[in-house]
């Protein structure tokens, strides 16, 4: 299958931090109809590391995967995990061996005849929007602490966007480390023209639901005009501010092209919807995510998914509410 865009619209303002860490590729500016790769990445670390980390990670796999593309112009999941590689061997290149590591989360949307493959580490996200029906048709599922205990049960849905611990993460690409945290990946072939793939940073979404995201992409207007009203939308958080939005002009059918796999997962994705885990890939070896400064700070973690970090808190959260219920009791038998 082969694609026509329209010149994607890249948002990457300052917002109210002192420094921009977030990267975007390709850059405003530089975005053309032509283009078919797209990479958002949010730096961690403090000054002078997150914008190191992610703009070295966003080059690393801009060039592993133009250069390895197959003949035949497919992306592979083997292409994208090698570029994964080839980014944690420049951040390896990189490490000043401090205890506070650089890192970053990274989202990837390649175009290519075979489809259209999403991958993501951490919390900012990828969306395929369909504004013809006002779907949602596919969102990444943030790889973040309060998801975690909002999966197990412990805390609403609602709560994880008011909880002090939402800028926790439980991924992150980052230095150093034998054990590194795996990629997820999805495909999808149900595309259509009008349908929008958008990749952002979690600066974008601290302050928007999915149905105020919705409410933009289905509103009338040039790509300009719904990336200005993102940005106003999103002004009062102190992060900063980086998306690329992707309006798809035409899908021309080739052949074969009933044989493509497509394993996006298809769901209303409404604010009271469990969301539905995608499928990961096999475990890529990606560094424990340690505590960088940044807006978003990454859990340590040693197995090879990268989340025991954040397993380890839900526990010791449980055990604590359990701990609290049995002290309660026996104070409330003893008074009696």
């Amino acid at each position: 299958m082969k694609f026509e865009i329209f010149t994607p619209t890249v948002i990457h303002e300052l917002g109210q931090r002192k420094n921009q860490e977030d990267s975007v590729f390709p850059a405003k500016g530089a975005s053309a109809e032509t283009d078919r790769l797209f990479l958002v990445c949010d730096g961690m670390g403090g000054h002078s590391k997150g914008e190191v980390a992610s703009a070295n990670v966003i080059d690393a796999m801009a060039s592993w995967i133009k250069q390895r593309t197959l003949p035949n112009g497919v992306v592979t999941d083997g292409i994208i995990e090698g570029a994964m590689q080839s980014a944690y061997q420049r951040l390896d290149s990189l490490d000043d061996g401090a205890e506070n590591k650089m890192g970053t989360t990274l989202t990837l949307v390649s175009l290519h005849s075979g489809g259209v493959s999403m991958a993501h580490v951490g919390d900012s996200r990828i969306y395929h929007i369909r504004p013809s029906k006002r779907e949602i048709l596919y969102k990444s599922i943030d790889h973040s602490l309060v998801y975690e205990l909002y999966r197990a049960g412990a805390i609403s849905y609602d709560e994880m966007a008011t909880s002090p611990q939402r800028n926790v993460i439980t991924r992150a690409v980052m230095p150093g480390e034998e054990n590194r945290c795996k990629v997820d990946i999805a495909h999808t072939t149900n595309v259509q023209a009008g349908d929008y793939f958008y990749l952002c940073s979690d600066g974008m979404l601290e302050q928007m639901t999915d149905d105020q995201l919705l409410d933009v992409f289905c509103s009338d207007g040039s790509d300009e005009m719904k990336a200005a009203t993102l940005v106003s939308m999103t002004e009062g958080n102190k992060d900063n501010h980086t998306a690329l939005l992707i309006k798809i002009k035409d899908v021309i059918a080739e052949p074969g092209d009933d044989n493509l796999p497509n394993d996006e997962h298809i769901s209303s994705y409404n604010e009271k919807t469990v969301p539905i885990v995608v499928e990961p890939v096999e475990p890529s070896p990606v560094p424990p995510a340690a505590a960088p400064t940044g807006n978003n700070t990454a859990a340590p973690s040693t197995q090879s998914s990268c989340d025991k970090k954040g397993i380890n808190k839900l526990l010791l959260l449980l055990m604590i509410l359990l701990f609290t219920l049995i002290v309660g009791c026996v104070v409330y038998f003893l008074l009696d």
